[in-house]
C-alpha cells in the first residue's frame, strides 16, 4: 500500500511556529495596542530591555524623556523663594535603523531629581538623570532636567537654575540677575500633537529674576518645559510659572498627565517657582506634570511633579522641602503590518 500523502511533507499547512520562529514579536515594558491603530507600543516607566524574537526586522519610532529636575528652596526660613526644576529633554524620533529579531536593546529610564532640603548651604535642587535607548546602530540619550535654583542671603552661583534638557528656574539673587542657562534641546517646540523632534530634542530655558533690584526678597522663577521656557520671578511679587510640556495622542492614559485636550496626554512640563511671602501662592507648574510652587503658607506646600512625565518639581520657601522631579519615559512603537 502506497504511503498516505499529506501536505506537511512539503511544509504546506505547517504551523509557522514549528521548526523555528517567524515574523516579529517583542517583549519589554508594558505592551499596548489600544491607543494607536495598527501599531504596537512598549511603554517603559522604569529601566529594562526590549527583547525581539522571530525572523524579521521592524521600522520603529521612539519617544524618550529625561528625568525632571528637583525644585530649589531657601537656606533658612524667612528668606526668598526657590526656583522650579526643569523638565527632561524630550525626543520623539523616527530612526532609520530597524529593530532586529534576535536582538535585545537596553532601556534606561532616568530618575527625577530630589527636591532641595532646607538648611543646606546652597538649597538648590538636584538634577534628574539621563534617559538612554541602547540601540547599537543609533543610541539615543535624552538629557535630564536642570535643578531649580536655591535662595540664600548672599549672591552665589547655586542661586541660578541648572542647565539641562530644560533648565531649572532661578532662586533669589539678592540683587544680581543670573538669568537663564542655555538648554541642551532645541527651543520652542511647536506644541502640536505627535510632532517629530529634531535629533537633539526639545527643551527650553528656566526663568530668571527681574528686575535685579537691591532688596533681599524675591520669588523663584519657573523651570523650562518642552514647549516653552519658565517665566521670571520678580522682586517682592509673583513667582514664575513653569514652561509648558508637549501633548501626544498615542500615549496610554496610564502615563503622562491630563491637560486641556481630553484626547491627549501631556509630558515634560517645568516646575513652578515659589513665593517668599505666605500671603501669595506659589506659581503653577507647566502643563505636562510640572510641580506647583510653594509659599510660606502651611497649606501651600510645593508639589512633586506628576509621575511618568519627566517634568520638573516645584520650588519652595520658608523652610519647606521642595518638590521632586518626575522619572522619565520611553515608548517604543512599531507598525503591526
Amino acid at each position: 500500500m502506497a504511503p498516505l500523502f499529506t501536505a506537511n511533507w512539503f511544509n504546506f499547512g505547517r504551523n509557522p511556529s514549528a521548526g523555528g520562529a517567524s515574523g516579529f514579536s517583542a517583549t519589554g515594558g508594558t505592551k499596548d495596542s489600544s491607543t494607536r491603530t495598527g501599531w504596537t507600543l512598549h511603554v517603559f516607566t522604569a529601566s529594562g530591555s526590549l527583547v525581539c524574537t522571530g525572523s524579521e526586522q521592524k521600522t520603529y519610532e521612539i519617544l524618550a524623556i529625561g528625568g525632571g529636575g528637583g525644585g530649589g528652596t531657601s537656606v533658612e526660613p524667612g528668606s526668598s523663594g526657590g526656583g522650579g526644576g526643569g523638565a527632561g529633554c524630550l525626543k520623539y524620533l523616527q530612526p532609520t535603523v530597524k529593530l532586529t529579531a534576535g536582538s535585545t536593546y537596553p532601556v534606561t529610564v532616568g530618575e527625577g531629581g530630589a527636591g532641595a532640603v532646607p538648611g543646606t548651604s546652597n538649597a538648590r535642587g538636584n538634577e534628574g538623570e539621563n534617559t538612554v535607548w541602547g540601540h547599537p546602530g543609533d543610541p539615543i540619550t535624552a538629557p535630564a532636567g536642570g535643578y531649580g535654583g536655591g535662595s540664600s542671603p548672599n549672591p552665589q552661583p547655586n542661586n541660578a537654575g541648572g542647565a539641562g534638557g530644560s533648565s531649572g528656574g532661578s532662586g533669589n539673587q539678592s540683587g544680581t540677575n543670573y538669568g537663564c542657562f542655555a538648554c541642551e534641546g532645541t527651543k520652542n517646540h511647536p506644541g502640536n500633537a505627535d510632532a517629530v523632534s529634531p535629533a537633539n530634542g526639545w527643551g527650553n530655558d528656566g526663568g530668571g529674576i527681574t528686575p535685579p533690584g537691591t532688596g533681599p526678597s524675591y520669588s523663584g522663577a519657573g523651570g523650562g518645559g518642552a514647549v516653552n521656557g519658565g517665566t521670571n520671578g520678580t522682586q517682592e511679587s509673583a513667582s514664575g510659572v513653569g514652561g509648558s510640556g508637549a501633548r501626544f495622542s498615542f500615549l496610554p492614559p496610564t502615563v503622562g498627565a491630563p491637560g486641556p485636550s481630553p484626547t491627549h496626554r501631556y509630558v515634560a512640563g517645568g516646575g513652578g517657582g515659589s513665593s517668599y511671602d505666605n500671603t501669595r501662592h506659589g506659581a503653577d507648574g507647566g502643563t505636562g506634570g510640572g510641580g506647583h510652587g510653594g509659599s510660606g503658607g502651611t497649606n501651600d506646600a510645593p508639589f512633586n511633579a506628576t509621575a511618568t512625565t519627566g517634568a520638573g518639581g516645584g520650588g519652595s520657601s520658608m523652610g519647606q522641602t521642595a518638590g521632586s522631579g518626575a522619572d522619565g519615559l520611553v515608548v517604543i512603537m512599531y507598525p503591526d503590518s
